[in-house]
């Protein structure tokens, strides 16, 4: 079983520890199940639900002010909106422990709120832990998030001290705001992250070819001001929900369009040579967490208007769940989609 804190596969066991005592007064003896690798508390839901909601490992990767945290506060609001539950039947979350549950309840309060979340520590993080049933045309899943500092991104040595699940992840994704890169170097700029984030990882011993990117361009309601005609994401305006239903030759139609853009518009060539030869198949989206810029005090100014949230998550929930089927099951699957993944 995969421990969703030290990602490793490893054997759950059943513990014992006093808690909640003093010095005048002992505790009471609570048992639990933990992880033999690490130590760490193993929520029961995980473990009883691990067949049937296996995990899908979410490892954010992006610089800082590029909207990773915005994004899976906002992502977090919406996976627990009521949108969701009339668009997708029967569907639902399930937070799996106490700090999963706290952090979501605190996400959705300060964008309720119309704030925003602040910067990330730099330090090791503990994930949120997510199962997701019955959404569309995908296989029930628990989320396990990862989010650190975008500092950790720009030096080798902190993607091993606070971002080492990088290295376990079959898909990672690559959060860019074009906003925030400096106009006429964005090549420039994505190709440090790309190399960083590569020596890191083979670092961590992870090989070329085992993990697959999904590059998301966030803050992507401001970019036809920013590129006009060249930007090409002309659908960004959907209905929470309708994601679900994209096709295979929709997605590809994207990941195509971007990879244009970047290649023709921002000369990102060394960018995509080296996306494309580290990683096993590179796919493209764009979303927008709050559908607008936040105002000079770095609040909202109205409440948040999410689109295409849930292209980035659907894809590694897919994907994850690509890499577990036999040869037999991806043959039928690329028959039934009439594409390969």
């Amino acid at each position: 079983m995969l421990c969703p804190f030290c990602l490793l596969d490893s054997s759950i066991e059943m513990r014992e520890e006093e808690r909640g005592g003093s010095a005048n007064a002992p505790g009471r003896r609570v048992h639990y199940l933990a992880c033999k690798e690490c130590g760490s508390q193993i929520p029961r839901m995980y473990k009883e639900d691990y067949e049937i909601c296996p995990p899908a490992i979410v490892s954010a990767v992006g610089f800082s002010q590029h909207g990773k945290s915005v994004y899976l506060s906002s992502l977090y609001r919406l996976m627990r909106s009521q949108d969701l539950v009339k668009q997708w039947k029967q569907y639902l979350t399930w937070p799996l422990n106490q700090d999963s549950l706290d952090r979501i309840r605190g996400s959705v309060k300060l964008l309720d709120a119309c704030r925003l979340p602040a910067a990330n520590p730099q330090v090791f993080p503990m994930p949120t832990l997510m199962q997701v049933k019955n959404v569309p045309n995908t296989p029930n899943s628990t989320l396990v998030l990862f989010d650190t500092a975008g500092e950790a991104f720009r030096d080798v040595d902190k993607i091993g001290m606070y971002a080492n699940f990088v290295a376990r992840a079959d898909t990672i994704l690559f959060f860019v705001s074009l906003a925030n890169l400096t106009k006429g170097s964005e090549s420039v700029e994505l190709d440090d992250l790309m190399q960083t984030y590569v020596i890191g990882a083979r670092e961590l011993g992870t090989p070329p070819k085992s993990q697959s990117l999904c590059i998301v361009f966030t803050k992507s309601d401001r970019y036809a001001d920013i590129y006009g005609k060249a930007w090409p994401g002309d659908q960004l305006y959907m209905t929470p929900g309708d994601e679900a239903y994209t096709t295979p030759y929709q997605v590809n139609t994207t990941t195509r369009k971007l990879t244009e853009f970047l290649d023709e518009h921002l000369k990102a060539k060394q960018f995509l040579a080296n996306a494309r030869d580290f990683f096993n198949s590179v796919h493209m989206t764009y979303v927008s967490a709050l559908g607008q810029p936040p105002n000079s005090r770095n609040e909202l100014d109205c409440a948040p208007r999410p689109c295409r949230m849930l292209d980035p998550i659907l894809h590694v929930i897919r994907r994850q769940a690509h890499t577990r089927l036999g040869l037999i099951g991806k043959f039928m699957q690329a028959v039934e989609h009439n594409n390969w993944l």
